[in-house]
């Protein structure tokens, strides 16, 4: 999605440090998840600047309040214009610096 919005930087955050870990280093082919970590490092080997990196729940709660809401979404890619309501308070207060930690 990124790629084809034209963006060639980009930093991937994640607050799951064993995705991190998958990412960077070599997979067990026998890992259930194996195809899709698989996938994940070709598109991340496209030509473009893309980083993976690990940051704490904490750090990028807007992030993790999407995640909360996304479990009782329908399964697929949803492009929000705005933010969702039950996150702008969330949002409000991460552009503003306040951190809720």
């Amino acid at each position: 999605m990124v790629w084809r919005k034209g963006f060639r930087k980009v930093i991937v955050e994640t607050d799951s440090m064993s995705i991190v870990k998958f990412i960077e280093k070599d997979s067990n082919p026998n890992h259930p998840m194996f195809s899709l970590i698989q996938t994940c490092k070709r598109l991340i080997a496209v030509d473009w600047n893309c980083n993976v990196k690990h940051v704490y729940r904490e750090a990028n709660i807007v992030a993790d309040g999407l995640a909360k809401i996304g479990g009782s979404m329908d399964f697929g890619v949803l492009l929000f214009e705005e933010p969702p309501p039950v996150i702008l308070d969330i949002v409000d207060n991460d552009t503003r610096g306040f951190c809720l930690c």
